[in-house]
């Protein structure tokens, strides 16, 4: 603390206050240690920049050194005299000032014969004329730096900065630089004449240029002091001729990377990702995608090679880094994809004329991937699953697979196109397996015997597996193969016969799921379902087959169906099916409905009539179990 000021309460207007500080501060009295003035040109006036100037105290034996400054592009100068000698200077004694004037290192005057005698503690103000000597540089060097900023693009690096001098008319340009990696830059500006300008500081301006073209330009910075900050944001259209980020991270990439990006690897002993990461800034998941992208090209080499560009821009937008899964996605997809990558500026606008032959080489690397991968999910691939209508023809298998690709969105057109190329019986064999293969989770070795089981000829319709019995796991088994049983639903660990078992419960649970009206018709054709006495079960079987698929047993009323559709149904038809539905409500599955049928249980009025020790005495046999 050095002092303290009066108080000055409850003030409101402006207020002056002066400190008077004590030699014992080693300050000079409210003073500054300060020399202040110009180096003139003698023979116009003006001021000359650029000259170093040094103030010196004249002795007896050796003078002392006070300070040095050098003149503004105005010839201004603002000498500060070392705080080790402001004490002593201005306390002690009076100097003696006299100064020495530099061009660079070419001492050009001095003022020793003329010296200020006993300079007052108030400092000194002096202006000093010479003749400007021949070749004086007046030079003015400004630093200036910025940063090139994009919002949507990592491609910063390598662009020209141009700083130019504004002026009336045409701009000077002054300074050149180049962008780094992040988009920063560093220049230095030296001006030697701006009196030809008719000003004493520049206006200076940053433009940035992608090789020739323009980009965007900086702020103007008026009256540029000696350190200036220049940045440039860059707008959405000029984003459009910045490099790629593809390009911009294996450009930073191969930079690091002596072989190929492909090779890198992140294992427990090579954590080559990881490096990079940190190595270049860039995200680990970019750098991995990258190395992918490589591989999975380097795949298609062989075939319709396929630009590693193509498959970073697939893994980017999220599809997965399996072939399996990512030759799935369809054309209009892939086309979607790149083009959205291009627009995002993931990938160069270049690609964009090509983009109709890039898809057409991903359809057909798909077509054949997706023929003889194995099954994404469950037992055979798609090859498999289409001889069992085309044969081994691969050019028939191709063709199917190609229009696959291209309208599985749309299943009426897919089938009405297929119908056109393939032909009509081929078209429907071709859904049915397709139904087949949902059924049994892609089992073409179990859709095969199941076409030798339930005719002389093939399925032509899955309703025949209901027909045929197959909503008892019991017409399963014999047809199974337990080496060819989905892993997906029953675990290896099981022995093959537990294995094939539980495959037939599951088969079997699929058709009563998917056809449960069209079951209890079978059902009641075959007596498994008993009817009430003295009923016919022609015309309730008829019924209920005629109308599954539109009446869902269980599910809605049957006398709320008929009014609705206006049938004619006799009474005891339709309480029959109603005595049906109620215990098939109540009931865990077909067997214990057909059981409780059995025994009179025709109702849950019925049902409530046992307490619960009860009923589980009387029928947990039939019911297998408590």
């Amino acid at each position: 603390l050095l002092g303290k000021s009066r108080l000055f309460r409850n003030s409101r207007d402006r207020i002056k206050i002066d400190f008077s500080l004590d030699d014992q501060t080693g300050r000079i009295d409210g003073q500054e240690c300060l020399i202040i003035g110009s180096v003139l040109n003698k023979k116009e006036g003006s001021g000359i920049a650029g000259i170093r100037i040094e103030a010196w105290d004249k002795e007896f034996i050796i003078d002392d050194f006070l300070g040095v400054a050098t003149t503004s592009e105005v010839g201004r100068f603002n000498l500060h005299i070392k705080q080790l000698y402001c004490r002593e200077v201005f306390f002690v004694r009076k100097p003696d000032v006299y100064f020495k004037l530099y061009d660079k290192d070419e001492l050009i005057h001095t003022t020793k014969t003329s010296l200020f005698w006993n300079a007052d503690d108030g400092g000194i103000e002096t202006n000093i004329a010479i003749d400007l000597i021949a070749n004086h540089n007046t030079e003015i060097n400004i630093i200036v730096n910025g940063s090139v900023v994009s919002r949507n693009r990592a491609g910063v690096e390598g662009l020209q900065v141009n700083i130019v001098d504004k002026n009336i008319g045409k701009d000077t340009l002054v300074a050149k630089a180049i962008t780094d990696k992040t988009g920063n830059y560093t220049t230095t500006v030296t001006l030697t004449d701006l009196k030809k300008e008719r000003k004493q500081s520049p206006d200076l301006q940053a433009h940035v240029f992608a090789g020739k073209q323009p980009l965007g330009r900086s702020e103007i910075r008026y009256n540029a002091t000696e350190k200036e900050t220049l940045n440039v944001i860059l707008s959405a259209q000029a984003e459009t001729a910045l490099p790629s980020e593809y390009e911009t991270l294996t450009g930073t990439l191969s930079s690091h990377v002596k072989g190929e990006i492909g090779s890198l690897k992140e294992t427990e002993e090579q954590q080559d990702i990881t490096y990079l990461a940190n190595k270049t800034g860039w995200d680990a998941r970019a750098v991995a995608m990258a190395a992918l992208a490589e591989q999975f090209s380097q795949r298609t080499a062989n075939e319709t090679e396929i630009a590693p560009i193509i498959f970073y821009a697939l893994f980017r937008a999220g599809l997965p880094a399996n072939e399996s899964a990512l030759y799935q996605a369809d054309a209009k997809t892939v086309e979607r994809i790149l083009k959205q990558s291009i627009e995002q500026g993931v990938i160069p606008a270049a690609i964009l004329d090509s983009l109709p032959s890039i898809v057409k080489r991903f359809e057909n690397a798909s077509i054949a991937r997706v023929l003889d991968n194995p099954a994404l999910v469950g037992v055979s691939p798609l090859k498999e699953m289409l001889a069992l209508t085309l044969g081994d023809d691969r050019a028939k298998q191709k063709t199917f697979t190609e229009l696959y690709n291209k309208h599985r969105t749309d299943s009426a057109q897919l089938w009405n196109e297929v119908e056109t190329v393939l032909g009509a019986t081929a078209a429907k064999q071709l859904k049915l397996d397709g139904q087949l293969a949902y059924l049994t989770l892609n089992n073409a070795p179990l859709i095969g015997k199941l076409h030798n089981a339930t005719a002389q000829e093939r399925v032509t319709d899955t309703l025949e597996l209901v027909q045929a019995g197959y909503y008892r796991a019991d017409q399963w088994k014999p047809i199974i193969d337990a080496d060819f049983v989905p892993t997906e639903i029953i675990s290896e660990d099981e022995n093959k016969e537990q294995r094939r078992d539980q495959y037939a419960e599951l088969m079997a649970a699929q058709v009563r799921l998917s056809f449960p009206t069209a079951v209890v018709a079978q059902m009641v054709n075959n007596d498994e379902t008993p009817l009430s006495q003295g009923v016919a079960k022609e015309p309730v079987h008829t019924f209920l087959r005629t109308h599954q698929g539109k009446f869902e047993i269980g599910m809605q009323p049957v006398e709320q169906y008929i009014a609705r559709n206006d049938l004619q149904v006799s009474a005891e038809v339709t309480q029959e099916i109603k005595r049906i539905q109620r215990v098939y409500q109540i009931s865990s599955n077909d067997d214990a409905m057909n059981h409780l049928l059995n025994s009179g249980m025709d109702s849950a009025y019925s049902v409530i009539q046992y307490d619960q020790d009860e009923f589980i005495k009387a029928f947990k046999n039939d019911l297998k179990g408590e």
